[in-house]
């Protein structure tokens, strides 16, 4: 097994895959088997979704799916105490499928009952919500992450920013745009290399009328990207739309949007 994990750490996905399988084909029934044939075929997934292949990603999601189904069904013919690892892997490659309703199910069953649960099953499981459109939920979750975390992870703080955004524009007066800019600048402050970080916070800066420091966030984006040509352009094309047509965050993300298509 250990020759598989090196294989799969090396990106030698197919070799990893190729030599699970024939250990299993002399032994089905040893279960934990499984577990790192499915993570095999998610890692090749992720390698083809990376390359734009999004037909064979989904063809190993399905594999590791179907692994995932072997191994619990023979924990319990062996009545084995679940393992709530299982589930948040699985509910995180169902993220990576898409595949948001079944994501929750699997995330939720992980911290649920699950007093040692990580701080990254919260995280995921408000991506899960995230992605179905659920916004009030996945910004309760990336805000346990969060304060679980200690608010030292930028990406935690980044995505409950973007969940308050999206309630703001639905008109949700529980939260403001002070909070969503304040998570944004902390974001930056833990890391402040990230340059989506800037473009968010410049839009939202734009969308409360707070000019000002629109424009320093604006100047410190340009600092970061100034032999970047082509992202440069880009924002640049945002702010000018933004400027000039509208001030209402939603006209600012679909600009946004079309300047990336066109450029």
């Amino acid at each position: 097994m250990w020759i598989a994990i090196t294989y799969r750490k090396r990106g030698e996905y197919s070799r990893s895959i190729e030599l699970l399988e024939n250990i299993i084909a002399i032994n089905p029934e040893m279960w934990y088997y499984y577990h790192e044939l499915a993570v095999s075929y998610y890692r090749k997934g992720l390698s083809h979704k990376g390359t734009g292949d999004i037909s064979l990603s989904h063809e190993c999601y399905r594999r590791a799916e179907d692994s995932y189904c072997i191994l619990f069904d023979k924990m319990r013919v062996y009545h084995l105490a679940d393992d709530y690892g299982y589930h948040y892997h699985l509910g995180v490659i169902y993220i990576e499928w898409e595949k948001y309703p079944e994501a929750i199910r699997e995330l939720n069953y992980s911290i649920e009952n699950n007093d040692n649960a990580k701080v990254y099953y919260f995280y995921d499981l408000g991506r899960a919500y995230y992605g179905a459109g659920q916004y009030e939920s996945s910004s309760e979750y990336f805000k346990l992450a969060c304060e679980k975390s200690e608010e030292k992870e930028s990406l935690y703080l980044f995505y409950l920013a973007l969940s308050y955004v999206y309630q703001l524009e639905k008109g949700n007066d529980a939260i403001s745009w002070g909070e969503t800019a304040r998570l944004l600048e902390k974001a930056i402050f833990i890391d402040g290399y990230k340059e989506f970080y800037y473009t968010h916070l410049v839009v939202v800066y734009l969308a409360s009328d707070r000019m000002a420091k629109a424009g320093e966030y604006m100047e410190r984006y340009n600092r970061l990207t100034e032999r970047k040509d082509r992202n440069h352009y880009r924002f640049l094309q945002l702010l000018l739309n933004v400027l000039y047509y509208s001030p209402d965050i939603k006209e600012c993300r679909e600009c946004f949007v079309r300047s990336n298509e066109n450029n």
